[in-house]
């Protein structure tokens, strides 16, 4: 994964309304581009990760994009880490960056 512009905090308009996130961005992977999302907290959980999923899941079904999901966070419990990976998403923790 390479990025390949600025990332930023953004409102993004779908159907009409404005989807906030946290990371947004555009990169290359394997020659192809892909558009990078991501969610950053403090203190990152499950129920985090759930809800932003659901702004994934709409994000794809209405852009049509491939999406290079990343959750950013201060701290999290080692399962919330995991089950962000399980999910398909790169997992990093914000003093690392």
């Amino acid at each position: 994964m390479r990025v390949t512009g600025r990332l930023l905090r953004t409102f993004v308009e779908l159907a009409g309304k404005q989807l906030e996130v946290n990371v947004w961005g555009e990169g290359e992977r394997d020659g192809k581009a892909v558009r990078i999302v991501g969610e950053a907290k403090t203190q990152m959980t499950r129920r985090d990760i759930d809800r932003f999923y659901k702004k994934v899941e709409l994000l794809h079904r209405h852009r049509g994009e491939d999406l290079f999901v990343v959750l950013l966070a201060r701290m999290a419990r080692p399962e919330v880490e995991q089950y962000g990976r399980e999910r398909g998403a790169a997992f990093y923790y914000s003093y690392d960056l």
